[in-house]
């Protein structure tokens, strides 16, 4: 039974990450045509695929992600930049500077009177991590509105 599931276990796992590499693959092929929003979204989409497994990696298309949303682009992606970047902190274990990002990106978004994402959950457990446990529960009371 025991090598039935080991079998089974390594199969899915092959199957998730032939996925992702299908979709990095593409990705990776489309963002030279791709302009504007668009090429952003894709970029943080590649971002995403990256930051948990290979930080490296996902700092080059962090490093873009911001070049490129700077100042032409609509506030909202430019957010989404911040927030990336924020994630990427956090991913490296760099609590204060994530918790800076993820700060900025959160009250840009309390500006905007947009709905706030749930990556911002990020920002509770860092300041969970920073001992800042007053301000722990005042994010989570902003997520769950």
């Amino acid at each position: 039974m025991r090598p039935i599931l080991i079998a089974i276990f390594m199969l899915l796992s092959n199957l998730v990450l032939s996925q992702d590499q299908k979709k990095i693959d593409s990705l990776k092929q489309l963002l030279p045509s791709q302009q504007d929003t668009i090429r952003l979204n894709s970029l943080f989409e590649l971002f995403n695929l990256f930051v948990r497994d290979n930080p490296e990696k996902a700092k080059e298309y962090l490093d873009t992600l911001l070049i490129e949303s700077s100042s032409k682009m609509p506030k909202p992606i430019q957010t989404q930049a911040i927030l990336a970047e924020g994630i990427y902190f956090y991913s490296t274990n760099d609590y204060t500077l994530s918790e800076k990002s993820l700060l900025k990106s959160a009250n840009i978004y309390e500006e905007l009177n947009l709905k706030i994402p749930l990556n911002l959950n990020y920002l509770g457990i860092v300041q969970k991590y920073l001992g800042k446990l007053e301000k722990r529960v005042k994010v989570i009371c902003v997520l769950q509105n």
